[in-house]
């Protein structure tokens, strides 16, 4: 006999599903037929209890309910009840990197957070008494749906009208219904075994965490708010925290999403300021979230509500169950139930009120995932959001529309319509030419940036320093002492696979005056007397014809010889000594995630790799390392290593302590001769019993220090050698500076900044210097790009430096050559200010800037002059 085609008395409805698409659809079909008169019975199979904690009544959503959303499930329903209530959520606080801002809901229009079951089994309040599906589930039950607690396996779908669908369920049993409704969501297997032409919805994974939190942590860290965090991450695009009283829930969307590493982000990242530091996870799920609509959601007798059907883009569950349950309903109440029926009725209006309004979502997230990463868009984006606290609300255009967003209260066109407003455009404009003033300002002034809140080393943080020379081990030590002043827990390991003092690094042992302070009063510790090989009393400078003694001011600490190999070993032993754990092993690659600001940095050894929240290259001029870093370096912030060095031999000749007082009288003889060109400065060192001598130019070989050596200034200065027996040893000093020495979990400090003196290296002054102003910015500011910026700042006397150190070079082989300097050499025994240039020259005791610029001076300048006009002028010979 022919079937009818629309519902009648005594019909029976099957619905899978007592989720709120089932309940809705069950309470609108009841409602409607009650009111045309007729007499169904409507069966809904869920084995889950809704009225449990945990698992077993957990329906895998964050559980955010806006006011629009509300209001139309209180008019389908009645009032939702007061202990389906967790939270009154009062706003939304929008973050990205270093940037918040806080969107402060209508009073008056409310948004709730929900548990979808009974909450989390930790929770205090008895079984059933805080389910908001349960409340929907009991309203169906009163208006006469009878809920049967079973899932059902498997649905019979007909493709011709004279057949009935049926469900089957798991003890075997088939039972065949006027229609059924498929309610199971995009998370049920159901989906997988529909064989009639079906095919489920695109989705993004998400991983929904619940994390007990207290109450009072909540009211003072969150405010009440949901905080949404936008990630430039691959696989977790966003995370939001939901205050819900005794828990927040922690929900990540993106691609692919899972509890291991939302977990690590949540505790790695700035988001860990959001949640107290033993927080703990009592639970967690993988549900998926639609985005967008499936193919073919119906059939003879059949159709698919909630999201399994279709829904708005990125958006909650409920409100395509409301809404597509409706639309479902009135289609069979006033159309019938063929799949003609649900197609022209029911599908087109699903089409009309979801499909093209995600075309304008779609739109709407792309320009949200533009705007946020960019480096110079996001600050605007942020500044205007700020501005916009002062304004009413109806003026408030980005707010409302990013409000509007979040809530779902407005359709996605009129979100995107409000946002391409001309007076929005012309807002961000005018804050964005503020901005760049304000960044010009800085930029001209030199003033460290405004301080920022993105990656921190908290409690747990680990830091990976590579080499375990003067800066890397003073970095660990200023590192560790500021962390434990703050109370915060560093892991700081230090990769360095010499053995000192059987191994060294190629340096003279010369401390000049800062280095001792430094000590002192950035580490709190005091060089050992018995480290000390010699204490240098002063300089004696030798030209081609002329010399002159160089001592140090009676108030100026003086320089001070040690063994570099003890002393490196000395200072990493101190570092060991504050917690640093040193491995005696080589870094041999790191693996940073530009894309991903928040994940760690993987350190590859030749034992092993570990994890690392931030990377310190103390790594000298090792080229392997030194490739690394240029080839991992971020695109936009690419390492460069030093592009010049002044390179050095050195030799080392034993002779006795009388040998050295009697013919060096304990001074250090510095040598500028115009006869060996290639040799741009030479030096003999006195140390406890030997002396070492050092040559230094762009192109020295061990040849030049052979004529040096022999040379008759130098040779009557030495003891007796043997050529064919020395050693030598050869090292480098960068003249030119490395390019982008820092960025997002990575600084260099040392020989690797190319901060060098170029005429002087001082290479273990700068060593410090640089490892413990690294130290105190990390702690102070934070380790991304934008907080590692003022590193540099901090060492302008170094960077600027530098330039004036090349000035003053070029000027002493200009006097070399012209033959000038001799009688610089001579003008300086009688006049104080040349003498004190040339003093601070070789020690290094004052910056190049300021030495140019009292060589420079108006009287000086002119007897400089004269004397050169004379020196070229003078006849050869």
């Amino acid at each position: 006999m022919p079937q009818p085609t629309y519902l009648q008395s005594g019909n029976t409805v099957g619905v899978v599903g007592a989720g709120p698409a089932g309940s809705f659809f069950a309470i609108e079909l009841l409602r409607r037929a009650r009111a045309l008169g007729l007499t169904l019975k409507v069966d809904i199979y869920d084995g889950k209890n809704f009225a449990k904690k945990g698992a077993p009544g957990c329906n895998m959503c964050a559980g955010a309910v806006g006011y629009r959303l509300i209001r139309e499930i209180e008019r389908s329903t009645t009032t939702i009840p007061r202990d389906c209530i967790h939270y009154e959520i009062e706003g939304y606080a929008v973050h990205y990197k270093d940037s918040t801002a806080r969107l402060e809901n209508d009073p008056s229009k409310k948004i709730y957070g929900v548990y979808r079951g009974a909450g989390p089994v930790s929770t205090e309040n008895p079984d059933g008494a805080r389910s908001f599906d349960q409340f929907l589930l009991n309203q169906a039950i009163k208006l006469g749906a009878e809920h049967i607690a079973q899932n059902a396996q498997d649905i019979d779908v007909p493709t011709t009208l004279e057949r009935r669908p049926a469900l089957r369920l798991p003890n075997g049993e088939r039972v065949e219904y006027d229609l059924v409704v498929g309610a199971f969501g995009v998370n049920s297997q159901i989906a997988n075994r529909l064989l009639y032409g079906y095919q489920p919805p695109p989705t993004w994974k998400t991983c929904v965490i619940e994390a007990r939190v207290p109450k009072e942590f909540q009211r003072e860290k969150l405010h009440n708010m949901i905080h949404f965090f936008v990630l430039k991450q691959p696989d977790i695009r966003y995370i939001a925290l939901i205050p819900k009283g005794e828990h927040v829930t922690i929900t990540a969307i993106g691609e692919d999403v899972d509890v291991t590493a939302t977990e690590r982000l949540v505790r790695d990242s700035y988001m860990r300021d959001y949640l107290p530091p033993d927080w703990k996870l009592d639970c967690h799920c993988h549900p998926r979230v639609a985005l967008g609509a499936a193919r073919l959601p119906y059939s003879e007798r059949f159709v698919i509500v909630g999201d399994a059907s279709d829904s708005r883009y990125l958006k909650n569950g409920v409100e395509s169950a409301l809404v597509t349950a409706r639309l479902a309903v009135d289609c069979v109440i006033n159309h019938g139930l063929t799949a003609r029926d649900f197609e022209k009725h029911f599908w087109r209006e699903c089409s009309r009120v979801f499909g093209r309004d995600n075309v304008y979502g779609r739109m709407l997230f792309e320009i949200y995932d533009r705007v946020f990463p960019h480096p110079l868009l996001a600050p605007i984006y942020f500044a205007v959001l700020r501005s916009e606290k002062n304004l009413e609300r109806p003026g408030a255009l980005l707010s409302n529309a990013l409000l509007a967003a979040f809530t779902g209260d407005q359709s996605y066109k009129r979100i995107l319509l409000g946002a391409l407003n001309p007076r929005l455009a012309a807002r961000m404009m005018g804050r964005g030419v503020s901005l760049a003033i304000e960044r010009a300002k800085s930029t001209i002034s030199r003033s460290e940036r405004e301080a920022v809140r993105g990656l921190h080393l908290r409690d747990g943080s680990r830091v990976a320093i590579i080499g375990g020379g003067p800066g890397g081990a003073a970095c660990a030590i200023r590192l560790l002492r500021n962390a434990r002043a703050r109370k915060v827990d560093l892991s700081v390991t230090i990769y360095e696979p010499k053995h000192f003092p059987r191994h060294h690094n190629p340096c003279i042992g010369v401390l000049a005056p800062p280095t001792a302070g430094l000590l002192r009063d950035k580490l709190k510790i005091e060089i050992p007397p018995s480290m000390i090989k010699r204490t240098i009393k002063g300089y004696r400078l030798h030209g081609d014809r002329s010399q002159i003694e160089l001592r140090a001011p009676t108030n100026e600490e003086p320089s001070l010889m040690v063994s570099r190999s003890e002393f490196d070993q000395w200072l990493l032993e101190r570092a060991a000594e504050e917690g640093a754990r040193v491995l005696s092993d080589r870094v041999t690659g790191l693996e940073f995630h530009p894309e991903n600001p928040e994940h760690p940095v993987r350190v590859y050894s030749e034992g092993a790799s570990h994890s690392a929240d931030m990377v310190v290259a103390a790594c000298g001029l090792d080229d392997g390392l030194l490739s690394v870093l240029e080839q991992v370096s971020p695109k936009r912030h690419r390492y460069e290593r030093p592009g010049e060095y002044m390179h050095s031999i050195i030799v080392k000749l034993p002779c006795e302590e009388r040998f050295i007082e009697k013919r060096l009288h304990g001074e250090i003889h510095a040598f500028l001769l115009s006869d060996l060109p290639r040799i741009e400065f030479g030096a003999i060192t006195p140390k406890l019993d030997h002396v070492i001598i050092n040559i230094a130019g762009s192109r020295v070989r061990s040849t030049d220090m052979e004529d040096f050596l022999l040379h008759r200034q130098v040779r009557s200065l030495l003891p007796r050698f043997n050529l064919q027996q020395l050693s030598y040893y050869e090292g480098r000093a960068p003249v030119r500076h490395a390019q982008n020495v820092s960025w997002d979990r990575f600084v260099a400090v040392g020989d690797a900044t190319g901060w060098l003196r170029p005429f002087k290296g001082m290479g273990i002054t700068t060593a410090i210097q640089t490892g413990t102003t690294a130290a105190d910015v990390m702690m102070e500011r934070g380790i991304d790009n934008v907080a590692l910026g003022a590193y540099a700042l901090r060492l302008r006397e170094l960077t600027e430096d530098h330039y004036h150190g090349r000035a003053l070079r070029r000027l002493c082989r200009i006097g070399m050559k012209t033959g000038v300097m001799d009688g610089a050499i001579e003008l300086a025994k009688t006049n104080q200010e040349l003498y004190a240039i040339l003093y601070d020259t070789l020690s290094g005791q004052n910056s190049y800037r300021r030495i140019l610029r009292d060589l420079l001076r108006t009287t000086l300048f002119f007897k400089m002059g004269a004397l050169t006009i004379k020196r070229v002028l003078r006849p050869a010979g």
